[in-house]
Formats: structure tokens, C-alpha cells, sequence
């Protein structure tokens, strides 16, 4: 297995980078939209919103299908590891609302204040089509199965972990981790039951997106991938300066700029 991944780690970098200072990307296309955040699923739809709108494009960036519903504030995140069961978060009014793969409404949005949660940090799809929540009120992680029924919660976390967190992003990866991003104190990594397992001192992550099983920031307007089993990195400089987020898909890089811009390179 530690072969196998160092092959996979070995063959990101022979396609990413020509050398250490040029990385082989060139530019595709733009995308005319004032984005906040991008996401891209497992079959390569693109997520993009502006925190009022929802857009869904294709593996070829077209439109496809918008979502809007202005009674439940302004869009916080978007989890889309399950590209059926999309989670959009409010956090605003603490609401909760899953989207099919059309943007189209599956169910009533969940209140979190319902379920006793009075202020989440940071919410994100489970491994049981179920979610996580990060509760600020009392320190911890909960996760709800799919009926929105508590199945577990762990101790505070400042206990476990030794630091008062302040989470930006938090994600499962791979069907193995729990990671929580910290400007602070880096990626703070769980399992799946919310059990505590390390910290990765990476500092100003603002927030990470997952490609092939490897954490993929920005830092320093450098594009880095993070192997999270043996914590080596790749690092290589953005074909654009002023990059605030980077997704990479396939053969695709597509990168946000502070003012919103998007815009799609090639390797």
C-alpha cells in the first residue's frame, strides 16, 4: 500500500510540474461568474456560488442548473462528496437543505436549532449520507445519521485536541478522515467516529478541497498538495497571481481570484 501511494504521489508530480519553477498549466477558459467558493464532484460537475446562487456546470463548464432560495439567507458552504445528496449550509439561519443532482430540493431544510445546536461552525456531508456539525456552543463534533438523528459526539475539543479551534472548512476524505481546516493550528485530522488522530502544523489554510485522495490550498499563491498518509507535499507556483482557492479535477485547475474571477487552466 505505502508503494502504491508513493507511485500515486510520484505520478502527480510528473504530471503537474514540468520543473519546480514552471508548472505546465495553460489557460482553458474563464467562467462569468462572481464566485465566492468552487467545488467539483466525483464526476467532475463544477459547483460555483456567489453566496446567493448555486450553479452547477458540467464536465465541459456549461450551465446546467441553478438553485436559489433566498428565505434561508446566504449560502455559507456546499459539501458535494455525494453528488445525489448535495448539502447546502446556511449559517445565517442555521438551516440546512439537501439538493438532488438538479438543484432541485430533496427534502424541508433541517433548523439546527431543532436538533440543539445553536451556533455550528462548520458543517459537512458524513460517510452515512447522514452530516457533521461543529458546535461552537459546546466544543464538539456531532454527527447526525440521514434522518437527522444524533449518533455520536465527541468530548470538547479543546480537551483532545489542546487549543481552542476556530474552523473555516471541514470535510471526510476518502472514507477514512475527518479534517477540520484552521488558520491557526492546520489541518486537525479525525476518523470517521470523530476520534481525534493528529495535527498537521500547515499554518494559513483557509480552505482545502480533495482530489485523488490528497489535500490540494493555496499558500502564498503557491498551489500545494498534501499526501495525508505520509504528509509529503508537492508545491508549485499558481500560472496567476492574487489566487485565493484552487480545485484540481482530472486535467483541470480552477482557480479563484480575490475579486471572485474564475478562471480553468489545463495540464
Amino acid at each position: 500500500m505505502k508503494a502504491k501511494l508513493f507511485f500515486t504521489f510520484s505520478l502527480l508530480l510528473g504530471l503537474l510540474l514540468s520543473n519546480a519553477q514552471s508548472p505546465a498549466f495553460t489557460h482553458f477558459k474563464e467562467i462569468d461568474q462572481n464566485a465566492r467558493f468552487v467545488k467539483i464532484d466525483l464526476l467532475g460537475n463544477c459547483y460555483i456560488s456567489d453566496a446567493s446562487v448555486l450553479y452547477k456546470y458540467d464536465r465541459q463548464f456549461n450551465q446546467q442548473y441553478a438553485f436559489s432560495d433566498f428565505s434561508i439567507g446566504s449560502i455559507h458552504s456546499v459539501d458535494v462528496t455525494n453528488p445525489m445528496k448535495i448539502l447546502l449550509f446556511s449559517k445565517d439561519f442555521m438551516r440546512l437543505t439537501f439538493l438532488n443532482n438538479t438543484l432541485a430540493n430533496q427534502n424541508k431544510p433541517y433548523l439546527l436549532t431543532d436538533l440543539n445546536i445553536m451556533q455550528a461552525a462548520c458543517i459537512c456531508s458524513s460517510y452515512d449520507n447522514g452530516f457533521w456539525v461543529f458546535d461552537e456552543v459546546t466544543d464538539a463534533l456531532i454527527r447526525f445519521d440521514a434522518n437527522a438523528r444524533k449518533v455520536s459526539e465527541s468530548k470538547t475539543i479543546n480537551q483532545i485536541v489542546g487549543c481552542k479551534l476556530q474552523p473555516l472548512q471541514m470535510q471526510e476524505m476518502g472514507n477514512k478522515y475527518l479534517l477540520i481546516c484552521d488558520t491557526i493550528n492546520g489541518l486537525i485530522v479525525f476518523d470517521l467516529y470523530g476520534t481525534y488522530l493528529k495535527t498537521i502544523p500547515i499554518k494559513d489554510i483557509k480552505s482545502f478541497s480533495i482530489w485523488k485522495d490528497q489535500v490540494v490550498f493555496v499558500k502564498e499563491n503557491n498551489l500545494t498538495i498534501l499526501n495525508m498518509d505520509n504528509i509529503q507535499t508537492l508545491t508549485m507556483a499558481l500560472p496567476q497571481p492574487g489566487v485565493k482557492d484552487a480545485v484540481l479535477f482530472d486535467k483541470y485547475l480552477i482557480l479563484i481570484n480575490a475579486k471572485g474571477k474564475i478562471s480553468v487552466y489545463m495540464h
